[in-house]
């Protein structure tokens, strides 16, 4: 089933240059890329992206990850493009280990989560879904 979805490309793994590997990554699995973008990320950013993570503690140990440099969102379409955004995470998390805050790349969980995610790190985005905008 063709699919929209994200990675994000965290500071650690962008001060490495593993960018271009992860989004070899996703071209070999064919994904087709539709938007790439690099940015740095607030607190506020972080929080509307994690809201699970209530402790200042992990708050502030994930901006100071963050702080480090640019992160890179890369979104992405493809036939089970979810799928394939969660295996790269566990291959380039496994591969390229920063710690639990620092990890090398977050994925999408589902569709709702890519929406969510969409929404906070490229409001200006819209993708058109079967008639619909996200």
């Amino acid at each position: 089933m063709k699919e929209i979805s994200l990675v994000l490309i965290k500071p650690d793994a962008v001060i490495d240059k593993k960018e271009k590997e992860i989004i070899s990554f996703l071209e070999a699995k064919d994904m087709t890329i539709l938007h790439i973008e690099s940015f740095l990320c607030d607190i506020e950013m972080l929080k509307k992206l994690y809201p699970h993570v209530i402790m200042e503690e992990s708050i502030s140990t994930m901006l100071t990850n963050f702080r480090k440099g640019k992160a890179i969102i890369v979104v992405f379409e493809g036939t089970n493009a979810l799928s394939v955004g969660l295996k790269s995470k566990k291959i380039f998390r496994e591969k390229y280990y920063y710690g639990y805050y620092g990890c090398t790349i977050h994925a999408s969980d589902n569709k709702k989560e890519f929406e969510r995610e969409l929404n906070v790190l490229l409001p200006d985005f819209l993708i058109k879904i079967r008639g619909s905008n996200i």
